[in-house]
């Protein structure tokens, strides 16, 4: 589905050539090939969603509201994209479209959300439950901020005369990507304020999203996949410049690295061939606090690049 969206796409990034690069460079990532086609992770499918709801924001509001909730059906943290779409819809000054994307996205929502509970009598309490736990996780896996947990775990008590126990219990710390996101959604309000062309919209999902990945308290290794498409899908429309790929590239191998010694890599190759995990997950007790803040090093870094782009009509 990406290969044919990126190759309809084609001829705004300079020839087919370059749309079959593209996709190639997403088919053939093996950070990409592990997520998706070892884990079965359905990431990319969320991600194509989402793009295809960007696109037919404006034409079709109807699909792109479907489109939206099918994502958030499917994943849930696609829902920080929802406050953001609605934003561009306004921004048309085409209200019926605005009230057409909104009651599509409440309507399918409903419809594959909600009513499966009703008609095969599901717990909907256990499933608000863990809707609810979602919004202040423990802190694990690459997320930026869980370098305290993961230097708690290699035996280190304290940054200075702050003791990491008390770092890690910090329950708003837990909730700063709550204020942060609306924060975020105001600097494109204020910097962005009339109708936007494509790219733009694209770089203001990545900014929210990159400021999610930045400031929530767990990230698993495969939301970083919409990162990429992401970054793929702008290149259709300015070319696969080096802006683009050099943080497609570093970005898809700090979370493979992670994902290497945090799985390890050898379950990928199990039941087939077993192979020992405890060199790898040995190794990656020491790792796992530089890469996790490498990895916030990097979400910094493509913030501030892509906030940058703001004077960009």
């Amino acid at each position: 589905m990406l290969l044919l969206t990126v190759a309809s796409r084609s001829p705004l990034a300079s020839g087919k050539e370059k749309g079959r690069i593209i996709a190639a460079s997403f088919l053939f990532n093996p950070y990409v090939l592990c997520v998706g086609v070892i884990w079965g992770m359905m990431d990319n499918l969320v991600a194509i969603l989402l793009i295809i709801s960007l696109m037919l924001l404006t034409s079709r509001p109807v699909l792109s509201g479907v489109s939206a909730s099918l994502a958030v059906a499917l994943k849930l943290y696609p829902i920080v994209f929802v406050p953001l779409l609605l934003i561009l819809s306004v921004r048309t000054r085409n209200y019926d479209n605005f009230a057409k994307w909104g009651l599509a996205f409440l309507g399918a929502s409903v419809v594959t959300i909600w009513s499966p509970f009703v008609l095969f009598h599901w717990d909907i309490n256990g499933f608000i439950g863990v809707g609810v736990a979602q919004v202040a996780r423990d802190f694990g896996a690459i997320a930026p901020l869980s370098t305290f947990q993961h230097l708690e775990n290699l035996g280190v008590t304290s940054i200075g005369l702050v003791p990491l126990q008390s770092i890690v219990a910090s329950w708003w710390l837990k909730l700063i990507w709550v204020p942060a996101l609306p924060i975020t959604l105001l600097l494109i309000v204020w910097k962005r304020p009339s109708v936007e062309s494509t790219p733009n919209m694209t770089r203001d999902c990545l900014l929210v999203y990159m400021v999610y990945l930045l400031t929530a308290s767990w990230i698993s290794e495969q939301l970083m996949e919409l990162v990429l498409v992401l970054l793929l899908f702008l290149a259709v429309y300015v070319g696969f410049r080096r802006s683009i790929y050099l943080p497609y590239a570093v970005g898809s191998l700090i979370v493979l690295l992670f994902l290497t010694f945090n799985v390890p890599v050898s379950s990928f190759v199990f039941p087939l061939y077993s192979i020992d995990a405890a060199p790898l997950a040995t190794v990656g007790r020491v790792l796992f606090p530089w890469l996790t803040l490498i990895f916030g090093c990097y979400l910094v870094a493509e913030i501030i690049i892509t906030a940058k782009t703001f004077t960009n009509r």
